[in-house]
């Protein structure tokens, strides 16, 4: 379990840009000598009373005594502006780790509200258009986001956004909005227990687009686990 956020020092080791627009921080910790955090939390840096920049940690929870920290730069953003300025060495101020959702491999509850967001889609479906249930699915999943960012400090001002992460978000978006549209529309007329397995095979699509375009390479165990996936939806839905 992740420690509360606290005030915390670290120095600057080092400075990579994997992209023109992406920055990796490498960051030694010097006050707590370790950090312990959960995969998916953040820290934040303050730049003065009113403005403050959180970014992911994106180094594994393993390395406690030192973090890494990607950011996608924005020209004329303060934070990007500090970001450029760094050089080994330099003291960082922050305080963190801070995010209660965070990723946990042993924790149940995702499968458990994947699982009623097919049983409850099914039975809110029964009696509305699938286009106008996907409507309103998309409102409720709008306002709970807002309140949790307001909720959480994680709000951003839109112009620190970089154009780049605009348009991948929006294409995300547009995918996504295709995907529960599709989604809805065959709980509709299909069985829940037929559907979800279906919808899940994106598992699979996942694994192989970021072979073919991200350049990952998942290991033998992980391409055997992806076609026992494939297998097992297929089996699912095909009533077999």
């Amino acid at each position: 379990m992740a420690q509360k956020p606290r005030e915390c020092r670290a120095e600057v080791t080092a400075i990579h840009w994997p992209r023109p627009e992406v920055i990796e921080v490498d960051l030694q910790m010097v006050e707590p000598p370790e950090l312990d955090f959960d995969a998916g939390q953040w820290i934040s840096v303050p730049f003065d009373s009113k403005v403050v920049r959180a970014w992911t940690i994106l180094s594994t929870p393993a390395r406690k005594r030192s973090i890494t920290l990607s950011v996608d730069v924005t020209p004329g953003g303060i934070g990007s502006q500090w970001l450029r300025a760094l050089k080994v060495g330099d003291p960082v101020s922050f305080k963190g780790p801070t995010g209660g959702f965070v990723f946990n491999r042993a924790d149940p509850r995702r499968a458990v509200f994947a699982a009623l967001t097919a049983i409850f889609a099914k039975v809110g479906v029964a009696n509305v258009n699938s286009d106008f249930a996907t409507f309103i699915r998309t409102i409720v999943i709008l306002g709970c986001l807002a309140a949790f960012l307001f909720a959480t400090d994680q709000y951003q001002s839109p112009g620190s956004v970089s154009t780049r992460t605009y348009v991948f978000l929006v294409l995300s978006g547009l995918a996504t909005g295709a995907s529960w549209v599709y989604y809805f529309r065959a709980l509709k007329v299909g069985d829940a227990a037929r559907v979800a397995p279906i919808d899940k095979l994106s598992v699979v699509l996942v694994a192989i687009f970021a072979a073919a375009f991200l350049g990952e390479r998942p290991s033998p165990a992980g391409w055997l686990g992806i076609s026992l996936i494939a297998a097992g939806a297929v089996l699912v839905a095909s009533g077999l």
